[in-house]
């Protein structure tokens, strides 16, 4: 999961390096960076066909992709009149949104095993698990200050894993957390989008 948020904050803070802060007011159309052309899509496509699971660590991310959020966000900044802190949360939705179309595409997991994750993700208690992990994005990625998971928190995340009846090993794991952390941050930069 560690690898995932690194690769994440990477691609966001490179993409905002080269965006000026706007004026802060609430922030609307977040919609909007999804407006790629043609070859934009094709640079988000080849991400998706190159991405590594195993290389996800201490990746760099790719240029052309950096290119491409900071092309879309800095538009939608200029057109909404964004704020430096809805530009992030734009971008890191999207960015939670290609890395969990790479890693469903290139899962370790079959067909059948990532249907069962998913269905025990969707029936696990949501009330506990999106906090934890919202918690984990907040602080590793946007870096909000929040508290250290507490061992009862972890053991949670652990036997949901666990209770998927994945194949236990730790590439499988380690997908698992990638995922999930892909997924609470496009939860976490939604509901915060908005307020700046």
């Amino acid at each position: 999961m560690i690898a995932g948020r690194r690769l994440a904050t990477a691609m966001g803070m490179a993409v905002l390096s080269f965006l000026g802060a706007g004026q802060a007011v609430a922030a609307t159309d977040m919609n909007c960076v999804e407006a790629y052309d043609a070859a934009q899509v094709m640079a988000i496509d080849d991400f998706v066909r190159d991405f590594d699971l195993d290389g996800l660590d201490g990746r760099d991310p790719p240029e052309a992709l950096l290119e491409v959020y900071s092309a879309r966000a800095g538009a939608c900044a200029d057109q909404h009149n964004w704020s430096s802190d809805a530009v992030l949360y734009a971008v890191f939705y999207q960015i939670g949104r290609t890395l969990e179309r790479a890693l469903r595409a290139h899962a370790p997991l079959s067909e059948a095993d990532l249907a069962r994750f998913d269905r025990t993700v969707a029936g696990a208690d949501q009330n506990r698990l999106w906090p934890i992990l919202e918690k984990m994005v907040g602080g590793s990625v946007f870096g909000t200050e929040t508290d250290e998971l507490s061992e009862s928190d972890e053991m949670f995340l652990g036997m949901l894993i666990l209770s998927s009846g994945i194949p236990a090993n730790e590439k499988n794991s380690g997908f698992a957390g990638a995922l999930l952390a892909a997924q609470a941050m496009q939860r976490y930069s939604s509901q915060h989008f908005g307020s700046k």
